[in-house]
């Protein structure tokens, strides 16, 4: 099964998202949900993002991309 490393999952949001402030919010989010440290498998990963996504901001909806392309990754 794939794992997850930081840097790899604030590559998953692209050039469109500023890598510092993506890596302070998936790193938070991280920490609310008790999952960590890296590297994440599949599952944590997902839920990182899913609870990400509920962010009405750019942010948000870039999560819904890299999820999106985690999961076309891990396969």
């Amino acid at each position: 099964m794939r794992k997850f490393e930081l840097e790899q999952i604030v590559e998953l949001f692209g050039a469109r998202v500023e890598p510092g402030q993506c890596r302070t919010s998936v790193e938070s989010t991280m920490t609310s949900l008790g999952v960590g440290p890296a590297p994440l498998s599949l599952d944590d990963l997902c839920a990182v993002l899913d609870a990400m996504a509920k962010s009405p901001t750019m942010l948000g909806v870039m999560s819904r991309f890299a999820k999106a392309r985690a999961i076309l990754a891990a396969h």
